[in-house]
């Protein structure tokens, strides 16, 4: 009875060490690429191999060559759509849902201020306006609509100096 129980004490020890042992890894037979194929989606600024983007860092906004999905493109016209119709609530609702896809586009954020402008939420209104034409820095003419706005929020404001500054830079 007493050298069962070592028999047992034994094998269960072997059990548990074995469990804690490393094994080392087979060879798999998969043989990674060398050179994964490249599909590009959008035209981004290229930077030196191992170079990272600096953080709250802004960058020089390029031409927006990228691939937009076809929602994209319904939610802004349902979204124009809306603004005309004076559908404001509604409007807000679909600018963020196409905002969630593509949250640097800077037509998004000119729809949101002009919204935002027409709620009377002046500030906010100001604000995305000046979002918008950091992600448009390469659109001229979204750029002065964008100006447009943030003048007169801040004609509404009664900060007329300060709007009539925005109308200078529209100019520019």
């Amino acid at each position: 009875m007493k050298l069962f129980k070592m028999l047992i004490l034994v094998l269960m020890a072997g059990v548990f060490f074995s469990s804690c042992a490393t094994h080392e890894k087979s060879q798999s037979s998969h043989v990674p690429p060398e050179k994964k194929p490249s599909v590009a989606i959008s035209k981004e600024r290229s930077r030196p191999e191992g170079e990272l983007p600096q953080i709250g860092a802004r960058q020089a906004s390029l031409p927006r060559e990228k691939f937009q999905p076809e929602i994209l493109h319904t939610l802004k016209k349902r979204a124009a759509q809306q603004i005309q119709a004076h559908k404001l609530d509604a409007a807000v609702v679909t600018l963020e849902q196409a905002l969630g896809i593509d949250a640097q586009d800077p037509l998004l954020w000119h729809l949101m201020a002009r919204v935002k402008l027409a709620q009377k939420n002046l500030q906010q209104a100001e604000h995305l306006a000046k979002k918008s034409n950091i992600f448009a820095a390469n659109d001229p003419a979204l750029q002065k609509k964008n100006w447009d706005i943030i003048a007169e929020s801040l004609d509404l404001q009664g900060r007329s100096q300060e709007a009539e500054t925005a109308r200078q830079k529209r100019h520019e």
